[in-house]
């Protein structure tokens, strides 16, 4: 048992004393109070310590099931004194009572109903509370905490996931709740345009960590009342592709704002890799790679590649976007698709008068096996090649506009390979 040690000094109050004696008492006064934070914190007792992380128990253990159906029919007493104590006896009986409140919600009264509704909300209320007590105290088990399930298997349950867990409940609980399908406490599921991404600011991550966890949810077939939000991965997918609509992940940011922006990069790096996603592969593709999302991007280019129904456009996006990571497979990639003559792009060329152009997949291919071996494209005829900072190389600048331009740059860079 550590004891504190309390230093009483007296010094004489004169009536009137000098500014030096003043400023004096100042300063050992601050000296004093300096010395008092330096006691260790051991020096508590262990019995404080552990006090201080238990949760708190609002259960009466005393309270009988007569009680608090007596209690119950209380509420629809004309006495406000009686209803008070009716409500304080049912909340001390905690769960139990829910039972005896929920026949009370079909009572001809509106306020009982409205008064048991309430009750039960406050109930379930405290059992989150204590649930995200031992969530953040780092405890061992199951919680039996809303959509926590989910939300493990795609964040995990480290340190860094359970307080993240806890500031989307604090924020969101009545929403989590009803997202988990416990209709106890009769929280109505949102509409799907209270939850559309296209509304939601950039720059708040807990929202569109809600947004993607019910979207990575409604899959599972333990959240098929998730179903009505059916639209929800057709507009993830257009706002997240979108440069201009998307959240924004800042890299520097610090404390628990940085925690919220790497819960959000790894919630989308699960959504781009979810098998059961509506979203296309290359739409997901372009989604990974604005975020940085490697591992996944590289999966998605497989997809793409290794399919014969892929479309143009979606061929070439992968081959840059192979290109760009390196992938161990892009070679073989380049030789599948050097014959193909599938038109992936049309675009206009600057200038007057106005001219057009295409991008074919053996442009893109010619200009990658260049690149392999480290010959400059514009080198061997690709007037109009632009770099890209995501793909390397900007698709529409790897066309041409004759067949005849075509053929001559293809003719040039040919002979170059084979000086290589």
């Amino acid at each position: 048992m550590f004891y504190r040690l309390l230093i009483v000094m007296h010094f004489p109050i004169p009536t009137r004393r000098p500014k030096r004696q003043r400023n004096m008492r100042k300063t050992i006064a601050i000296l004093l109070a300096a010395l008092a934070l330096l006691v260790p914190a051991e020096s508590l007792g262990q019995s404080e310590a552990t006090e201080t992380l238990q949760p708190a128990s609002f259960e009466s253990d005393a309270i009988d099931y007569g009680s608090l159906e007596k209690a119950v029919g209380e509420l629809s007493s004309d006495s406000y004194t009686t209803r008070q104590l009716a409500s304080e006896k049912i909340l001390a009986g905690g769960r139990r009572a829910i039972v005896p409140l929920a026949s009370s919600l079909g009572d001809q009264s509106l306020d009982v109903r409205i008064q048991a509704k309430m009750l039960i909300q406050k109930i379930y209320d405290r059992e989150v509370d204590r649930e995200l007590h031992r969530l953040l105290t780092f405890s061992q088990g199951d919680f039996q905490l809303p959509m926590w399930s989910s939300f493990r298997e795609h964040l995990g349950e480290d340190l860094n996931a359970r307080q993240l867990y806890g500031e989307l409940a604090n924020r969101y609980r009545e929403s989590l709740i009803a997202f988990s399908g416990d209709n106890r406490c009769h929280y109505r599921l949102p509409s799907p345009s209270r939850i559309d991404p296209q509304k939601l600011a950039r720059k708040d991550p807990l929202a569109w960590m809600l947004v993607l966890l019910v979207d990575l949810s409604k899959s599972s077939p333990s959240f098929d009342h998730l179903d009505r939000y059916t639209s929800l991965s057709t507009r993830l997918e257009a706002t997240l592709s979108h440069p201009k609509m998307s959240p924004e992940i800042a890299v520097t940011q610090k404390g628990s704002r940085r925690l919220e922006q790497e819960g959000l990069h790894r919630l989308i790096s699960a959504w781009v890799s979810d098998e059961n996603a509506f979203a296309s592969p290359q739409k997901r593709l372009v989604i990974a790679m604005r975020y940085r999302c490697f591992h996944q991007a590289m999966s998605l280019c497989d997809s793409v590649l290794s399919r014969l129904s892929s479309e143009p456009h979606s061929i070439v996006l992968a081959l840059l976007a192979a290109a760009t990571l390196d992938h161990p497979k892009l070679v073989g990639y380049l030789q599948q698709f050097e014959a193909d003559q599938r038109i992936a792009h049309h675009f206009q060329l600057v200038g007057t008068p106005v001219v057009l152009a295409n991008t074919q997949v053996r442009d893109v291919v010619l200009a990658l096996r260049l690149r392999q071996l480290g010959v400059d494209p514009r080198d061997a005829g690709f007037a109009q090649l632009l770099a890209d900072p995501t793909y390397v190389y900007s698709p529409v600048s790897l066309g041409f506009s004759s067949d005849l331009q075509r053929n001559r740059c293809h003719e040039h860079a040919m002979l170059l390979i084979q000086d290589r």
